[in-house]
């Protein structure tokens, strides 16, 4: 994206270490509560990338990657991403029936 179209910053979201990693940022709605909802992917197709989001407060991250769901607690995510891997990360703890729902 160009300078003009780029975020300066995305829910709690602070910092992005390292790589060379593509993340959108949407709103995610789920009955009355909107959830931050980044998609973070590594942009190269040949080489692997770990890369660190870390966020303003301590909160719980419903994390989605492949096939598995997990939550998280803490202020950081860690990515271990294959190359064209991605990652779906909402900020806030979703039940395994929601994510059924989302698919």
């Amino acid at each position: 994206p160009s300078p003009e179209e780029r975020l300066e910053s995305f829910g709690s979201l602070k910092e992005i270490s390292g790589g060379n990693l593509f993340i959108g940022c949407f709103d995610y709605v789920k009955k009355v509560k909107t959830y931050n909802m980044y998609v973070a992917v590594n942009n190269s197709i040949t080489t692997p990338l770990k890369e660190t989001l870390t966020f303003e407060k301590s909160t719980s991250f419903t994390i989605i990657h492949r096939d598995k769901l997990k939550v998280i607690g803490g202020n950081k995510v860690e990515l271990d991403l294959t190359p064209g891997d991605a990652y779906i990360i909402i900020e806030g703890a979703l039940a395994d029936d929601e994510f059924l729902r989302f698919q």
